[in-house]
């Protein structure tokens, strides 16, 4: 090996608060993760989550730089595309309305459709799992609606709902689905 082979090879380094040793990606690496990213946005159609744990197992990333990833795969295929953001959302609004006005177009599609312009438009309420609350009580994993602005309602706090009772669920999934269903 050539002294200047040697002086590329990046050694891992282990900084204060680290775990394990990393080498940090070259600019010509981090492309080449962007692309792949894109390959699976574009063609594979793959989930953020599938995307996530793509770029955990192969490159040994956090969360974080997956996401990043992500972002940059998404800026790249826009880039690709010669289209801005605002005229994807366009082109996306002009497609469901058609889908919705289209007569030979099933109930299914035209459910399809409208759900994916409230999506666009953000008419849904913003939704999150609480593991625990403000004062650091267990809530169980119960599902949290957000309401604007930043009000915290628990389902079983909504009026007309009772609340939820999980041992009695987990007993009725036992006798359905078996122990281990």
């Amino acid at each position: 090996m050539k002294v200047d082979q040697l002086e590329s090879i990046k050694l891992p380094v282990l900084r204060r608060g680290q775990r394990k040793p990393y080498v940090k990606a070259t600019n010509a690496e981090i492309a080449r993760r962007v692309e792949t990213v894109a390959r699976l946005l574009g063609d594979k159609q793959a989930t953020r989550t599938e995307i996530h744990d793509y770029c955990r197992q192969n490159y040994g990333v956090v969360w974080q730089t997956a996401e990043r990833y992500v972002r940059r795969a998404q800026e790249f295929l826009l880039q690709r595309a010669g289209k801005t953001k605002e005229q994807v959302f366009s082109e996306a609004v002009v497609f469901n309305e058609g889908v919705l006005r289209n007569d030979k177009a099933t109930i299914r599609e035209r459910l399809i459709a409208r759900h994916e312009l409230n999506e666009l438009f953000g008419i849904y309420p913003r939704r999150r799992t609480e593991i625990s609350g403000s004062e650091a009580a267990p809530l169980a994993g119960k599902d949290v609606v957000i309401k604007w602005p930043h009000e915290i309602v628990r389902p079983d706090e909504v009026e007309g709902r009772l609340p939820f009772d999980m041992a009695a669920y987990r007993a009725l999934c036992e006798r359905t689905f078996g122990r281990n269903g």
